[in-house]
């Protein structure tokens, strides 16, 4: 079995790199939708959540409101601290129950913040899914319904693209050349299997 952890900025295009890898055979294992599962009432996590940043951040269902808790923390770099030091044990505890449970070949993990966070997991390769501020910022304002300053105030908040790039085994250039991403992807796939 060999674990490819995929990471890159905010609109960089991680979920169409994950897409391609799955189409190749990979397991993929998501972990933002680890996160939105776990922030759910009845798990660990959302208690810690709703603990920290009080029951402002909730929504009439009594659920975590994303956005609300979203324009809390990422307008503060202490709070997303804080928010980062909850998740980030309840996250990697959960995706090792998954990597634990499959038997396929490759899997392959969406991790945003795999530099800035200490990753327990045991990673074979690092992919940087990489695209310019530009593209990014596109994708991010058409996918979010958001201003460009929006964006902009939560790629301040991340690692640089070169900063990354500097850190991974493997860098997944995806600045809209399907057919290119779609080629480097299958490389990556071919020198695991």
């Amino acid at each position: 079995m060999k674990i490819v952890a995929i990471t890159g900025g905010i609109g960089a295009g991680k979920s169409m790199v994950s897409d391609e890898f799955k189409k190749l055979g990979a397991y993929v294992i998501d972990t933002d939708a680890i996160s939105h599962k776990i922030m759910r009432r009845g798990f660990n996590a959302y208690d810690m959540v709703v603990a920290e940043f009080g029951n402002e951040i909730l929504g009439a269902d009594s659920e975590i409101d994303r956005k609300r808790l979203a324009d809390i923390v990422f307008n503060d770099k202490e709070k997303l601290k804080r928010l980062n030091a909850i998740m980030h044990k309840e996250i990697y505890a959960e995706l090792q129950r998954m990597i634990d449970a499959s038997d396929a070949d490759v899997i392959c993990a969406e991790i945003p913040l795999l530099f800035t966070a200490k990753c327990p997991i045991d990673i074979d390769v690092k992919a940087v899914v990489s695209a310019s501020d530009d593209v990014r910022i596109k994708r991010v304002m058409a996918r979010d319904n958001c201003s460009a300053e929006k964006v902009k105030e939560r790629m301040a908040n991340q690692l640089s693209d070169s900063e990354m790039c500097k850190l991974a085994d493997v860098v997944i250039v995806n600045n809209g050349d399907v057919d290119l991403v779609k080629k480097q992807v299958k490389a990556v796939y071919e020198s695991l299997t």
